[in-house]
């Protein structure tokens, strides 16, 4: 008796919750880790408006009762979004259906968005690389009036003006291990190999040549994240991460900015959030979902080596690789020697040589060639409908990799 009446409110709450979506209501959840926190309601928010050219309302379900930014947190709330939390009965309903909720087979276009729009149950392909929720938006959740001025206080505080500086960050493994024991949902602390998670690293140090240079041309580098290892001690790094006693400063920095440069961690969303131009470095697994979308953005995978060859993939090969495994095969171990790879981090001259490149196409000064990722893509590549381009410095100091184009 029991198990009929679960199913029959199961049933009776999705019908409900389907109605909400065409009359401008949306139900989801919100998420502990600093990436989905910040980029799914941006990016549910733009699905949504694709459709019904209006904006939603938002009623979002904590994931657990921990947040990971704050300022983030009451920034959505001051912009309208109803955040539930984690221990009400109505958070514990909303995940109840939403593990259970599948969106209908067998649509496409706006049916298919409006389907996944119940409980917002979208893949992670939906999320990173669907060209509706990047081509031609505008930021759905810019900082309000009195966050700006806020915002400017923050930037005078540490001596940058907006748009005149590039934020950075480097991933290691120091974050997670940190904050590990505040707790958060099973996702947020999936157990990955110990070589997936170094791939994912980068080195702070390779960025001190290019923040040098491009001081000399006015414009500051600003270390971005929390929790980080040890400090930036290398003038003229500007390190937000250390000593910090508002996270509000992770958003006014990267609102501001005139670029962002890392690796594929979570924090690169909040510039996509906030539509600010991208120059991915030491990107680890690529292509798959890891690819910003904009023209204005930059992308530079890190290198494979075959171990049993004794030479590096080719690019060919290496965007062969998505269509022969999923990304999430790397949370094994034995993948590497099972594909017969070593992943090679990009050198301290390639991250210098892409991010002035980055610098010189914004300020319209680039001379160079142009190589956009769909030339190495194919239609069975997810982010095959990129805008982004791959360094041309990238291709140029390695033909061992891209051949003689």
């Amino acid at each position: 008796m029991n198990e009929i009446l679960r199913k029959w409110l199961y049933r009776a709450i999705c019908q409900s919750v389907k109605s909400l979506v065409p009359r401008g209501v949306i139900f989801c959840g919100y998420h502990d880790a600093f990436g989905h926190q910040v980029w799914n309601l941006e990016c549910y928010s733009r699905k949504y408006f694709s459709i019904y050219k209006r904006l939603p309302k938002i009623v979002a379900f904590q994931r657990s009762s921990r947040v990971a930014n704050q300022s983030l947190s009451l920034h959505h709330q001051r912009s309208g979004v109803r955040i539930i939390p984690a221990k009400s009965i109505l958070s514990r309903i909303f995940w109840f259906c939403f593990a259970r909720w599948q969106p209908e087979n067998g649509l496409d276009g706006a049916s298919a968005s409006n389907s996944m729009l119940v409980f917002c149950k979208f893949s992670m392909n939906d999320l990173h690389v669907d060209p509706i929720t990047n081509f031609g938006c505008v930021t759905i959740f810019p900082l309000l009036p009195s966050e700006q001025k806020k915002a400017h206080r923050l930037l005078d505080g540490i001596g940058v003006s907006p748009g005149e500086y590039f934020c950075f960050h480097d991933r290691n493994h120091h974050y997670k291990n940190s904050i590990r024991h505040l707790g958060g949902s099973d996702d947020l602390f999936t157990v990955s190999s110990k070589t997936f998670e170094v791939a994912r690293n980068c080195k702070k140090e390779d960025f001190y040549r290019p923040a040098a240079l491009l001081d000399e041309k006015g414009i500051k580098a600003v270390r971005l994240g929390v929790h980080s290892e040890d400090d930036v001690a290398q003038e003229p790094v500007v390190d937000s991460s250390q000593s910090r006693t508002d996270d509000f400063v992770d958003l006014a920095l990267m609102s501001y900015s005139k670029f962002f440069v890392g690796p594929n961690s979570g924090i690169w969303f909040s510039a996509r959030a906030f539509n600010r131009p991208v120059c991915l470095i030491n990107v680890f697994p690529w292509p798959w979902i890891n690819i910003p979308m904009l023209k204005d953005c930059l992308v530079m995978p890190k290198k494979l080596w075959s171990t049993s060859e004794k030479r590096f993939l080719k690019i060919e090969e290496m965007v062969q690789l998505e269509t022969r495994t999923s990304w999430k095969e790397f949370y094994r171990e034995s993948i590497f020697e099972e594909l017969s790879i070593e992943v090679i981090a990009n050198t301290p001259e390639e991250v210098t040589s892409a991010i002035l490149e980055m610098n010189d196409r914004l300020d319209k000064n680039w001379v160079g060639p142009d190589y956009t990722v769909t030339q190495f893509l194919t239609e069975a590549n997810v982010g095959y409908k990129s805008a982004a381009l791959v360094p041309s410095s990238f291709v140029a100091q390695n033909p061992e990799i891209f051949g003689h184009i």
